[in-house]
């Protein structure tokens, strides 16, 4: 039953939040007669037991999942609580299985909800991240993982409002990039269009894919852009790709790109992909390059040189050559409306 109180708090969500968020163009409002909801909490329980059994260095994501126990609630209520969720993640940690305890909420429905979520599921879940909130008043947000039909999305609440990430069909391939692939060989492609881009897990043997090699360590900063290196392989070229959470204010490093190789600037690397891959999550967006490996960077030669017994004028001569190359570059750059906000050694390579 829909009850007063899930009104009250979804109406003070739609008065205060952002909205819904959505980022995909969905189907009409169907309802599936012959899937019932426990059937998709099933399916999602079997998803998840088969995600934590699998080979260890294929699949790294079972590391994330042993943090968390899931249970299946729709037959029976979280302790002390009086409701019944369809299921929930708790802390694995912890002794208990109580609201204290949960990290994230999942809820099924069989009526597949798009473009909108109905008041009344949306009413429901949100009481349920209410609940969380009295048990665990420091959280900034609750996930409520939402299986609606065959599709599947995250819904995170907050203080404020909500927002809603949809992940596609269920099971969701996007499930999966909530892993750590920075040390195990991957293979996935790039699709869609620039503004539109997804990433899906291939094999060895698909064109186009781009395969990890290795991470490519740099300071990541707590806040503002936040670039992420790995060293790859894309078709028969060594490459780098560069995953960066960028401030919505600030244009796609791609356009930039595509700026200056329009006005056809010197000492550019060449990109071979580049698009956003997610559009907007709480003022930042998810942006991959894929680009030519340049080779060593500038910081690590004048290391390796300066442990040599290299004479004093070809270190000159090397610093003066650099420095020559990157003033043109820049200039270049300059005239073409692009200016450079963050010259390092370990920029250029």
């Amino acid at each position: 039953e829909f009850k007063a109180e899930h009104r009250q708090i979804v109406d003070g969500v739609l008065a205060k939040g952002p909205g819904i968020k959505d980022s995909h163009t969905y189907d009409p409002v169907v309802k599936l007669k012959d899937v019932k909801e426990a059937a998709l909490v099933e399916r999602f329980q079997s998803f998840i037991t088969c995600c934590s059994e699998v080979n260890e260095e294929e699949y790294p994501i079972v590391n994330g999942l042993r943090q968390y126990v899931f249970d299946n609630h729709e037959t029976n209520q979280v302790f002390g609580s009086g409701v019944k969720p369809d299921g929930a993640f708790f802390y694995s940690q912890h002794e208990t299985t109580t609201f204290s305890d949960i990290h994230i909420i999942v809820e099924a429905k069989r009526q597949v909800c798009n473009p909108t979520i109905p008041n009344a599921f949306l009413g429901q879940m949100a009481s349920y991240a209410q609940l969380v909130w009295e048990a665990q008043y420091t959280r900034l947000f609750v996930p409520v993982i939402f299986l609606h039909g065959q599709y599947m999305d995250v819904i995170l609440f907050t203080r404020s409002g909500y927002w809603r990430v949809p992940l596609g069909s269920f099971p969701s391939d996007k499930f999966g990039h909530f892993v750590d692939f920075s040390t195990i060989p991957r293979h996935f492609k790039f699709t869609g269009t620039k503004c539109d881009s997804q990433i899906r897990i291939v094999n060895a043997a698909e064109k186009d894919r781009v395969s990890i090699r290795k991470r490519i360590f740099r300071e990541v900063p707590a806040h503002r852009r936040a670039a992420f290196l790995f060293e790859v392989q894309y078709k028969s070229s060594l490459a780098v790709l560069k995953l960066s959470w960028t401030p919505v204010s600030r244009q796609p490093e791609g356009a930039l790109y595509d700026v200056l190789h329009a006005n056809n600037v010197e000492g550019i690397p060449t990109i071979y992909k580049s698009g956003i891959l997610v559009r907007e999550f709480f003022g930042y967006r998810l942006e991959y390059i894929v680009m030519e490996h340049c080779g060593q960077p500038v910081m690590e030669k004048f290391k390796s040189e300066g442990s040599k017994d290299s004479s004093e004028e070809a270190l000159v001569r090397l610093a003066s050559e650099v420095s020559s190359k990157v003033c043109a570059c820049l200039l270049q750059a300059e005239r073409s409306g692009v200016y450079h906000r963050d010259v390092s050694a370990g920029n250029i390579t």
